[in-house]
């Protein structure tokens, strides 16, 4: 899933330091995770729209 940082932190995990505004994929479970800190507020999910992939034919 897409997330976007809404403050700069650590991972835990991976010591790596995310700054406010990036945008990066987590799977559900991490992401579950990272909400249920006490740090509150340091992701959202980005909700992607579905897009209509459907082709346009035209005929000549």
């Amino acid at each position: 899933m897409k997330v976007k940082v809404l403050k700069t932190f650590i991972d835990k995990h991976t010591k790596e330091r995310h700054e406010k505004g990036k945008e990066m994929i987590i799977n559900k479970e991490r992401y579950e995770e990272i909400l249920s800190s006490p740090h509150e507020g340091l992701i959202e999910e980005i909700k992607e729209e579905k897009k209509d992939n459907k082709d346009k034919k035209t005929k000549k």
